[in-house]
């Protein structure tokens, strides 16, 4: 099942999602950060969003992309499933 698509920035309304914010001023990204637990053999990867027009990012280290989505899809005054 495809992610679901992310809503515009709350502060600038950019609504155009990107693959890379290299070379870019404009658009929402998904970041994808991952590593090790110190000397273990342990993986990690959490998710954030980050619009590059304003600046604005959530990051909250998600676990999974979709969670990371829900989080910048939820507004002040909205309910929550």
């Amino acid at each position: 099942m495809p992610s679901p698509a992310l809503k515009p920035c709350p502060f600038c309304g950019e609504d155009e999602e990107v693959s890379s914010p290299e070379g870019r001023n404009y658009g929402l990204f998904i970041r994808s950060t991952n590593g090790t637990y110190g000397n273990s053999d342990e993986r990690w990867e959490f998710f954030d969003v980050e619009c590059v027009k304003c600046g604005c990012s959530l990051s909250i280290g998600a676990p999974s992309r979709d969670e990371a989505i829900a989080a910048w899809n939820r507004r002040a005054g909205e309910e929550t499933k």
